[in-house]
């Protein structure tokens, strides 16, 4: 749904409210089109809705997307970075820990209470590592 704000942003328009009408056009034509199934037809809806009756949302929304169309590619960069990062981070809780990191703990000789899931394996890592002198 980002494209759905930066399309117009991108082809020149600037002001928040031409942008939300703009997106709730795509809305609409994406919920007519002959290939929409139900599921993309209820996130069109509630796209309308939101643009419709939440309209100070909408606006924000159109704002933070100005902006972040106006940042350099390398700002771009590390704002999707630090996004994915904290996605896949919550992504690894309550999954059982792997035997990649079983054994990296392992030949990193880990001491303690043994992580409960890929989450605290992974933060369990990321704390030895951090601590190592690196020697080059």
């Amino acid at each position: 749904m980002s494209n759905m704000f930066l399309d117009p942003i991108r082809s020149g328009m600037r002001g928040f409210e031409a942008i939300v009408s703009d997106v709730a056009k795509q809305a609409q034509r994406r919920h007519d089109a002959p290939y929409s199934d139900e599921t993309r037809k209820a996130v069109c809806v509630r796209w309308r809705e939101l643009l419709t009756f939440e309209i100070e949302d909408a606006l924000a929304i159109a704002a933070y997307y100005v902006a972040y169309n106006d940042l350099s590619p390398s700002e771009r960069e590390k704002l999707k970075a630090g996004n994915s990062a904290a996605y896949v981070q919550a992504s690894m809780a309550g999954k059982p820990v792997t035997e990649k990191q079983k054994e990296l703990l392992g030949k990193l000789g880990f001491t303690g209470a043994f992580p409960t899931d890929r989450k605290a394996a992974s933060e369990a890592i990321d704390n030895i590592l951090s601590t190592r002198c690196v020697i080059s």
